[in-house]
C-alpha cells in the first residue's frame, strides 16, 4: 500500500486481525497520522465501552518533539510564566504543543501547533523550519483557539514572531476573504474531510486544560453587594439620559462562559419596545472576553432564559463598570453577504461605561413607536360615476374650447363638432374599465358609437 493511498473507513474498521491487508494497514498508520486519527475515531464509534488511551496517545506523540530536541530546547530556555509569541508544551500527563497569542491573569489565549502540516487547512498558519526553534515546520490551527490554565505550562520551547500573520489568518477568516501574504493549508470542502476529525480531536484535548479544570482556579461568585451597585447606577442616572427608560430586576443566577468566566443576569432595560437584559462578568476581564467565541453561547443562554431580549450588555466591576452592548443577530452563526461565507459570532464592541454604553445603544434602535403607518384613504364615500362623468365633461369641453382657438381648419371643424353625449359615454368607459370590463371591448364600443 502506498503511503497516499489512504485506506477506506471498512478497511480502518477491521484491521485487527493478522491479514496481509491488516499488515499493510498498520504499516500505513505508523506513517499516516491522519489515517491514525480516523482509526482512533472510528474505534470510538463502534466501541461498547469508552475508547482506550492508544489513540489520543499516538496524536499526542505526533503532535510533538522527539525528547532529544526537547532536551536540547528546554535547557535553553530560562523557567517563567508564558508570554505571547511563545512555543511551549502544555498537557498533564501528556502534551501538547501550543503557541501563546495573548496572556491574560489566570489563563492564556493559546493556538496549536502540529508539525503534520499536510493537515493544515485554510485557518492555519504554516511556519517553515528555519523560522521555528524545532527546525522542523509548523502549522498554528487558528480555527481551534482555546483557553489554557496556567498550571497546564510545562516547559518553553522558544519564540516564534508569527503575530501578524496569524493576525491576518484570523481577520481574513472573519471576513471571508483569503488571506494576503500568509502561507496557509488547502481549504476545508466538505464536511467528511478528515482534518475536521482532527481539529475535534485537538478541541478535546484543549478543553481539558481550560482554567476551570483546575482545582485551584475555581471562581468565587459574584457578591449581591456588586449586583445592589450595579442595578443604583442603571436606576439612578439611565433614565437621565433617555426619558422613559425602566429598570427593572431579574433573577440573579449564573450562566456558565467558558472555563472559570459565567455570567451573572441582574437586570433588565426597558426602552419603548426595546429590551436589554445587563449580565455581570465574573472570571475574566470584559476586553479578554470579547476574543472568545464561547461567549456568545453564554449570551444566548441569557437569550433563552430572558427570550424577549433584543440585546445583552455584558459589564463587569471595574471603574465606571465597563460595558458592551451585544445584539442578538451578533452572537449566531450566519452566511455573510455578498461573499456567502459562514461566519461565527463576532463580539466585536467597543467597552464603554455602563450608562453611556446602553445609551450609545438605545440611540440606535427604531422603535415601532417611530415608524409612521400609512395614511389609509377614506374613499368609502365618494360617488365614482359622478366624479368620472365631471372630469370626462371638464375634458370634453377642453378640447372643443381647444378647438375654437384652432387655425387649421380640420382641426376647428372636428373638435368643435363633438356629440353632446360624449362625456357621458366617457365617464361609462372609465366606469367599466376600473371595475374589471375588458378594455378592448369598452374602448372598440366607444369608437364605434363616436363614429355614427
Amino acid at each position: 500500500m502506498n503511503i497516499h493511498d489512504h485506506p477506506s473507513a471498512l478497511t480502518l474498521a477491521a484491521f485487527q486481525d493478522e491479514s496481509a491487508e491488516a499488515v499493510a494497514v498498520r504499516e500505513h498508520l505508523a506513517v499516516c497520522l491522519l489515517c491514525r486519527v480516523r482509526a482512533g475515531r472510528l474505534r470510538h464509534m463502534t466501541a461498547s465501552v469508552s475508547p482506550s488511551e492508544d489513540a489520543v496517545a499516538r496524536i499526542l506523540q505526533a503532535s510533538a518533539p522527539g525528547p532529544s530536541v526537547l532536551a536540547r530546547l528546554t535547557t535553553a530556555y530560562e523557567e517563567g510564566p508564558p508570554r505571547a509569541g511563545e512555543l511551549w508544551r502544555v498537557g498533564r500527563d501528556e502534551a501538547l504543543l501550543v503557541w501563546v497569542r495573548r496572556v491574560f491573569a489566570d489563563t492564556a489565549d493559546v493556538v496549536p501547533a502540529v508539525l503534520d502540516i499536510e493537515l493544515a487547512d485554510q485557518e492555519s498558519v504554516v511556519v517553515p523550519a528555519h523560522a521555528t526553534p524545532l527546525g522542523m515546520p509548523l502549522a498554528l490551527l487558528t480555527g481551534v483557539r482555546g483557553h489554557v490554565g496556567m498550571p497546564a505550562f510545562l516547559e518553553c520551547l522558544g519564540s516564534i514572531e508569527v503575530s501578524a500573520k496569524v493576525q491576518e489568518v484570523m481577520a481574513a477568516t472573519r471576513e471571508g476573504r483569503a488571506p494576503q501574504g500568509v502561507d496557509v493549508g488547502l481549504p476545508i470542502d466538505s464536511d467528511d474531510d478528515q482534518r475536521v476529525e482532527y481539529r475535534q480531536v485537538i478541541a478535546d484535548l484543549l478543553s481539558d486544560l481550560a482554567p476551570s479544570r483546575w482545582p485551584s482556579a475555581t471562581a468565587d461568585e459574584v457578591p449581591e453587594s456588586d449586583y445592589d451597585e450595579l442595578c443604583m447606577i442603571l436606576s439612578q442616572e439611565l433614565p437621565g439620559r433617555h426619558r422613559g427608560t425602566q429598570v427593572s430586576a431579574v433573577p440573579f443566577r449564573p450562566v456558565l462562559g467558558y472555563g472559570t468566566t459565567s455570567l451573572w443576569t441582574c437586570a433588565r432595560v426597558i426602552y419603548l419596545d426595546t429590551s436589554v437584559i445587563v449580565a455581570m462578568l465574573d472570571g475574566a476581564r470584559l476586553e479578554e472576553a470579547l476574543l472568545v467565541a464561547a461567549l456568545a453561547t453564554a449570551c444566548l443562554e441569557v437569550v433563552r432564559l430572558e427570550p424577549d431580549a433584543d440585546a445583552i450588555a455584558v459589564t463587569y466591576k471595574s471603574s465606571g463598570w465597563p460595558t458592551a452592548v451585544l445584539g442578538v443577530p451578533q452572537l449566531r452563526t450566519a452566511f455573510e453577504t455578498p461573499s456567502g461565507g459562514r461566519v461565527p459570532p463576532r463580539l466585536t464592541a467597543e467597552p464603554l461605561p455602563v450608562i453611556d454604553a446602553l445609551a450609545k445603544f438605545l440611540d440606535t434602535q427604531v422603535t415601532a413607536w417611530e415608524v409612521t403607518e400609512p395614511a389609509v384613504p377614506k374613499i368609502q364615500n365618494l360617488d365614482f360615476e359622478q366624479l368620472a362623468l365631471e372630469a370626462a365633461i371638464e375634458a370634453v369641453n377642453a378640447v372643443a374650447a381647444e378647438g375654437r382657438r384652432a387655425k387649421t381648419p380640420a382641426k376647428q371643424q372636428a373638435w368643435t363638432n363633438l356629440t353632446e353625449d360624449l362625456g357621458p359615454r366617457i365617464a361609462a368607459s372609465i366606469i367599466s374599465i376600473t371595475t374589471d370590463g375588458p378594455t378592448e371591448a369598452v374602448l372598440d364600443d366607444l369608437m364605434e358609437r363616436g363614429a355614427k
